[in-house]
């Protein structure tokens, strides 16, 4: 394990976290906010703790997810489990909804991104083939945000527009119930995989809360 964390895992990048303060959208004029409540994701957004880095990169060496949607790893010799059923108490997420199987989308979703890209370009930018996220209309663009930096993080290209950020953005307006613990999951294992930063270190670290891991061994990062 640690010889595996020492060559893979020590120098990688874990991303500090965005928060939305959900209360203070709801009160205004945008409307934005309600694809995110619709998804029941309002907690999970607005989640904030301080993390713990280095154990995040041990939680990421060992991580694995197997096919009924249990996550595994193992930290300080202490071996975690999360069923299904332990999202809603740990982030405020049921384990229901479609499971989105990007990049390979079924023909039922009836998925047509030049419609889809259409629906989220500003009127003045119609037509002139500029597609980047300045070309989004401000509830769109501020999605994307969400999206970006809470749902999904990611570490650069913030300001394009990539084909997976056009189909969750649709699939957000149109009311389909996603299964983010799901698409959490995966979002995890493809980080670790693909040498990417590693994202949600907020919900890793309540991961190791809730496994009884000792975090006095690390030191806290608080959210600036």
């Amino acid at each position: 394990q640690m010889i595996k964390y020492d060559k893979e895992f020590y120098h990688k990048i874990v991303l500090h976290p965005k928060v939305m303060d959900f209360s203070y959208f709801a009160t205004s004029r945008l409307y934005f906010h309600h694809h995110i409540e619709y998804q029941g994701l309002q907690h999970f957004v607005a989640l904030k703790c301080d993390f713990f880095e280095d154990l995040i990169k041990v939680f990421y060496s060992n991580l694995r997810v197997s096919k009924a949607g249990f996550l595994y790893s193992d930290v300080n010799k202490t071996k975690i489990k999360i069923k299904p059923s332990n999202w809603l108490t740990l982030a405020g997420l049921k384990y229901h909804g479609q499971k989105l199987p990007f990049p390979d989308i079924p023909e039922e979703m009836q998925f047509d991104r030049d419609i889809a890209l259409t629906s989220m370009i500003r009127p003045e930018l119609q037509g002139q083939n500029v597609i980047n996220v300045g070309s989004l209309n401000i509830n769109d663009r501020l999605l994307h945000y969400v999206y970006v930096h809470i749902l999904a993080p990611r570490s650069s290209n913030f300001s394009q527009l990539l084909q997976e950020d056009i189909f969750v953005l649709w699939a957000l307006k149109n009311n389909i119930l996603i299964n983010w613990s799901h698409y959490i999951m995966q979002h995890m294992v493809k980080c670790k995989d693909n040498g990417m930063s590693l994202p949600y270190p907020i919900l890793n670290s309540r991961i190791l809360v809730v496994s009884g891991i000792d975090l006095s061994i690390d030191v806290a990062v608080e959210l600036g």
